[in-house]
C-alpha cells in the first residue's frame, strides 16, 4: 500500500493490477496499469527503507509472486538473464509512463 516499506517486488504472472495514489484530500487516482510479465514494487532494489508511492489493487484475478528485497538483490547480482529481463521491463514500463503523461498534458 502507499506509504508501506518497500521491502519486497511483485512480479505479476497472470492478470491486470492497478496502481493508484490516493492524495491528501483522499481522492484516488489511477497512476498506471500493468499486466502479466510486469514488475511492480521495484523501488524495493534501489535502497533499503523506501516507502512506497502507489498502491497496487488486483482488476480481477491475478495471480504474483513475491520476491523479498535480500532475495531479489542476490537474483540480480547472479542471474545476468533475470537482471536484463527486469531493466528491460522497468524501462518499457517507464516509457509506457512517459507516453502516457505526454498524452494526459496534450489533452
Amino acid at each position: 500500500m502507499q506509504g508501506d516499506p518497500a521491502g519486497f517486488v511483485l512480479y505479476i504472472r497472470s492478470g491486470r493490477v492497478k496502481l493508484s495514489v490516493v492524495l491528501e484530500a483522499g481522492e484516488e487516482h489511477a497512476v498506471s496499469f500493468v499486466e502479466a510479465g510486469d514488475f511492480i514494487g521495484e523501488e524495493a532494489t534501489s535502497k533499503p527503507n523506501l516507502l512506497r508511492i502507489a498502491a497496487a489493487t488486483a482488476v480481477g484475478p491475478c495471480i504474483a509472486v513475491t520476491i523479498q528485497r535480500p532475495e531479489m538483490i542476490h537474483l540480480l547480482e547472479s542471474d545476468f538473464a533475470l537482471s536484463s529481463f527486469f531493466l528491460a521491463t522497468i524501462l518499457a514500463k517507464n516509457l509506457r509512463a512517459q507516453a502516457a503523461l505526454v498524452d494526459q498534458l496534450s489533452n
